[in-house]
């Protein structure tokens, strides 16, 4: 984007300017011997200052600085990665084109030192006067943007895979309970004090978890970290598969194909409620459970955008659907009756309440068996909603 599409080499005046310079010297060196007159010098100027200055493409030579000020400030980035040594052929091959890029960086700096010339009105005349300058720098500079832009190009894409790889490391660093997750190829999950990686150490609660079926319904009060569970299990499954650290004294899973349906929006330009946005995310999920690959849907409040009778008949309906050895199914719900849905095997999980001088309190724990308890009433009340 940065580089002159419609750019054209000024061949023409290059090669008189070339001339026009070879002739001005003669006549410095004849002026010299008296064999010319001296006039001759001035003349040779102004037609190679007209040369210079005259229909000049003023766009590709001012976008000259922002080619060099764009890749300039990845010259120390790319010359760290140059010296790093790598075994990985992935990250070798990365490197090789961040220094195919190093060199194109180093040409471009050269191009840039006559662009300051250029860029200076008294430099820029006097190399005028004895030259085609302007014609030089554009032909460098396109004779750049043939080649070069491709290979910068890549080099970018590689600089990105080394900030993925940056980014995924620095887990071991700035957490404290962090693991290398154990890949089965069987369908499994489990983990000991697993934490989500974006709350603070001091303030995460960890949870352990140990499958036992593979669809799963957790039910819990309000606020009691039912959404919160889910996600934890989600995220440290993504990093897991990416190749990462995992916030977990232990973590085991399969390389699952992850699908949610979480915070769900709808989308007005499209015509498309929030619950017909649950229902096609779901549908992608059950889609490719028929090519019996390992994966995991976790849905959050499952169905909630419709009535009761709806939403336990929909939700009854995927767990059916998705009752096979190689999927699993977590569903957060307040609708109490999935959790005895007799026609398949599944595993209840809750978060409960308790209450201190008659203020709400959460643990934020996983209990095994389905909630018994509830906290919207006094919610709506301590709110003012409700008397």
């Amino acid at each position: 984007i940065l580089f002159p599409k419609n750019a054209k080499k000024s061949l023409v005046t290059y090669i008189i300017g070339l001339l026009c310079s070879a002739l001005l010297i003669t006549s410095i060196v004849l002026s010299i011997f008296k064999i010319i007159n001296p006039t001759f010098i001035m003349l040779f100027i102004i037609i190679q200052l007209a040369l210079s200055f005259i229909g000049k493409d003023k766009e590709t030579l001012n976008s000259i600085d922002r080619v060099v000020l764009y890749y300039h400030s990845l010259e120390k980035v790319y010359s760290h990665l140059s010296n790093i040594k790598f075994s990985n052929k992935l990250n070798i091959d990365n490197q090789n084109k961040i220094n195919k890029a190093l060199t194109s960086i180093r040409k471009l700096n050269k191009i840039s030192i006559l662009s300051n010339i250029y860029h200076n009105g008294m430099s820029n005349l006097l190399a005028n006067m004895i030259m085609p300058f302007n014609d030089i720098l554009i032909n460098s500079y396109l004779n750049f943007a043939k080649c070069d832009p491709l290979i910068l190009e890549e080099s970018i894409i590689s600089l990105e895979h080394f900030e993925v790889i940056a980014s995924l490391s620095n887990i071991n660093f700035v957490k404290d309970n962090v693991c290398e997750p154990k890949i089965d190829n069987n369908i499994s999950l489990s983990s000991t004090n697993l934490k989500h990686p974006l709350l603070r150490n001091e303030e995460c609660i960890s949870n352990s978890f140990d499958l036992k079926e593979n669809i799963n319904i957790i039910t819990g009060s309000n606020m009691s970290g039912k959404t919160s569970f889910i996600r934890t299990l989600a995220i440290n499954i993504c990093l897991a598969k990416a190749g990462a650290y995992v916030l977990a004294n232990n973590f085991t899973t399969s390389l699952f194909t992850l699908f949610t349906s979480m915070r769900v929006k709808d989308d007005i330009q499209n015509g498309i409620s929030t619950f017909y946005a649950e229902l096609l995310r779901i549908k992608d999920a059950l889609d490719y459970s028929k090519q019996e690959l390992p994966m995991i849907l976790m849905v959050d409040e499952i169905f909630k955008g419709t009535n009761m009778n709806d939403r336990l008949l929909g939700a009854k309906s995927v767990m059916k659907k998705l009752n096979k050895p190689h999927v699993l199914l977590f569903i957060t719900t307040h609708d109490f009756e999935l959790c005895d849905y007799e026609e398949v095997e599944l595993s209840n999980y809750h978060f409960c309440e308790h209450y201190i001088d008659n203020k709400i309190k959460f643990d934020y724990k996983i209990k095994e068996g389905k909630c018994d308890t509830t906290n919207a009433v006094y919610l709506m009340k301590n709110t003012g909603i409700m008397d």
